[in-house]
Formats: structure tokens, sequence, C-alpha cells
């Protein structure tokens, strides 16, 4: 698959949660016993036998059919988040600016939530000039809105 272009860090999201969604995924909580959580997955994704499904963390499940494509949806969408935060000054701002909001930095401060979900960590802020100042330009306006 070749990575797309997106305009925005909400439109690149907004495209991959579609993408997630495409796929039949099953995801079974609570069930008294294995064989009615089976059951629920094997309606879910329309499959005669729990070995036409393979499990994947959290509870979740996935069709053994759809397996490559989940895998490598998931690395198209890493590709393309690394290669929209590298295209520019002005997306990668936009990139954290947006996960400021998401995880209320402009309320507690704390720069953890944000960093982690734009893959980055303190030694960033450090080390990496450019998302530096990239994160002190997004921290001045979302300070100042």
């Amino acid at each position: 698959m070749e990575p797309r272009k997106f305009k925005t860090y909400v439109d690149m999201q907004v495209q991959h949660q579609k993408d997630i969604e495409a796929i039949p995924m099953s995801f079974v909580f609570g069930y008294r016993n294995k064989e009615d959580a089976d059951k629920q997955v094997m309606a879910d994704l329309k499959v005669n036998d729990m070995s036409e499904v393979t499990p994947l963390k959290y509870g979740g499940y996935v069709r053994k059919a759809d397996l490559k494509f989940f895998d490598d949806i998931w690395k198209l969408h890493d590709e393309e988040h690394k290669l929209f935060l590298k295209d520019s000054e002005e997306n990668l701002v936009n990139a954290i600016v947006n996960e400021m909001y998401n995880h209320e930095y402009g309320y507690t401060l704390d720069p953890q939530d944000t960093l982690m979900a734009l893959g980055k960590s303190e030694s960033d802020l450090l080390n990496d000039t450019r998302f530096a100042n990239a994160w002190t330009k997004a921290k001045s306006k979302v300070l100042s809105e």
C-alpha cells in the first residue's frame, strides 16, 4: 500500500478511523463462558468456526483471511503518520495542537499524553530541535486560545 497525503492531521485521523472501521472485527467482554463468547465472535465475523478467526489483544478477534490486510493497514498508518509529521513544520505544529487539545494540555500542562499520542517522548523535546520549536509554537497557540 502506498502512503496517502493528507491536508490536515484531522483529515489523516478521520481516514485512519474509516480504514479500521472497514475491517470486520469482534470484541467480546463479560461473557460467562467461552462458548457464548465464541458464538458472538462467529456471528460478528460471519464465520462457521473459530478456526477461521485469530485473536487480537484486549479481547478482539479478526478473520484470518483479513489478518494480512489488518497488519498492512497498521503499518501504512504508522508510515503516513511519520511522513505527515516530517512533511512540514506546519503539519507538525498542527498535529501537536490537535493532540494538546485532545489530551487537555491547556488545563493540565502535562505533556505526557500529548507526546505519547505523537509517538514522542520528553527526550524529543530536549534533543530534537525541530520538534521542540514546533512544540513551543503549538503550546503558545493552545495557551493563548
